[in-house]
């Protein structure tokens, strides 16, 4: 054959072969090495690396704000030049944001919308397959780090559905894979032509694991597919209730757990639920009503806050103590681990690291992807937003973008899908798609 039509065979493939590696990534292999090795993932970032930078990036006019999001990233290595742990992860992510930012951007200018539509939803339930398969082998082995109860025990019992890794985590990477499986569900079960029973009783499956995961987010993201699905039925302002409520959601729980008062009012109302929500809040009578419904957040977030305006501007670095340890339940760095109530599970731990501009420009990136998705058909603009829903309304609620060799390069490289099909192509309805879904024309 040819080596010239080889080549371009070869390049057909790999917008199709990328999504399913960087998921791979994220999802199966963080959890599998642990988070002593996790790190070593990023090898498979600058593999990426000759790929991306062989091939043209899209003006910066374009996408403004990931080039300014990069920027921040290497100003934040520069200001940090003497500490060699704060070198060490900015460089990683100025890194791992080309890579994974630039294999979006030639997945789509070769794929298309094909690529969230289509090829994303088979990868993810690949992904989803392999998890459940290597936590009932991992299990049934007496792996270490992984759960010591079967997948299924969580259905009927009252333990967390936890895939591959139980190693002091509250979440595993299967909830975010369902959670977007559930959504990718939903915008198929409302096309024209679609087996709708066969999809309700796959959505149906796909909430009843999130559900066993008992988790309060969870909760959020079966609220946003009953919003979703409102939107995609034309009711009444719920088009624009898909853009308005992750917005909401996410600045409401930064003021609660950021205002001690409101975080223990919150926590006082859940406590006079019991009886009624029981374990969705996880409340028992002798808990600390101070670390209840937000599990230390309210208390990390608070004590964040104060140390971030140390150094509003330039940031902590890497290597402060808050971010290592973690806070106790009073509020103050736990030296003792045992006593560890809370340390990773604030966004606002990259305002201590790098600073508040660091953070108002990567809070300016994720807006910008609901301002670009506007110009998409109404279908497309629906799915699309709440994808990125998800994505941001887990960055607030959990933390994240400290690295990208877990969950969150799984983020980045989605929230750049978007971006880049929004910003960069001409789309148009195609009438004779069963998905009727946005289809690309040529490069702005």
């Amino acid at each position: 054959m040819n080596p010239q039509i080889k080549r371009r065979q070869l390049a057909r493939r790999i917008p199709s072969a990328l999504p399913l590696l960087i998921i791979l990534v994220a999802t199966l292999g963080s959890p599998l090495l642990g988070r002593a090795y996790a790190r070593y993932l990023l090898i498979f970032y600058v593999l990426l690396l000759p790929l991306v930078l062989s091939r043209p990036f899209p003006k910066p006019r374009r996408v403004p704000w990931l080039y300014l999001y990069i920027a921040v990233n290497v100003l934040a290595l520069i200001l940090h030049l003497g500490n060699s742990n704060s070198i060490l992860n900015a460089g990683s992510l100025v890194v791992s944001i080309i890579a994974i930012s630039g294999a979006a951007y030639y997945c789509v200018s070769q794929g298309g919308s094909d690529i969230v539509d289509q090829s994303l939803e088979h990868w993810l339930w690949i992904s989803l397959g392999l998890s459940f398969i290597l936590s009932i082998a991992l299990t049934g082995i007496g792996a270490p780090t992984s759960p010591d109860y079967f997948p299924w025990e969580a259905f009927y019992s009252d333990k967390r559905l936890l895939l591959i890794v139980a190693d002091g985590v509250g979440h595993t990477p299967s909830l975010w894979v369902t959670a977007f499986l559930a959504v990718l569900t939903v915008h198929k079960m409302t096309a024209k032509n679609c087996d709708w029973k066969l999809l309700a009783v796959l959505l149906g499956l796909l909430v009843l694991c999130m559900l066993a995961t008992k988790s309060r987010l969870a909760l959020i993201f079966i609220f946003n597919l009953l919003v979703m699905w409102l939107a995609y039925k034309r009711i009444l302002f719920m088009r624009r209730l898909v853009f308005i409520v992750p917005i909401v959601l996410s600045v409401a729980f930064l003021s609660l757990i950021s205002s001690p008062r409101l975080a223990t009012g919150v926590n006082e109302i859940a406590q006079a639920a019991q009886t009624t929500i029981g374990d969705w809040v996880r409340i028992t009578p002798d808990e600390n009503v101070n670390t209840t419904v937000f599990t230390g957040r309210d208390l990390l977030n608070t004590a964040l806050m104060a140390e971030s305006l140390l150094a509003p501007f330039r940031g902590l670095g890497d290597d402060a103590a808050i971010l290592n340890y973690g806070i106790d339940a009073q509020g103050r760095v736990a030296y003792d681990d045992t006593q560890k109530v809370a340390g990773s599970e604030s966004v606002l731990r990259l305002a201590v690291k790098y600073g508040w501009p660091y953070l108002g420009v990567l809070a300016a990136f994720l807006v910008s992807i609901p301002w670009a998705l506007r110009k998409l058909p109404l279908r497309a603009q629906i799915l699309r937003v709440s994808l990125w829903g998800i994505c941001v309304e887990t960055i607030v609620f959990e933390g994240g973008m400290e690295h990208f060799y877990g969950v969150s390069g799984l983020f980045l490289f989605l929230l750049s899908l978007l971006l880049f099909e929004a910003s960069c192509f001409k789309y148009y309805e195609n009438p004779r798609s069963k998905m009727d879904c946005a289809t690309p024309g040529i490069l702005r």
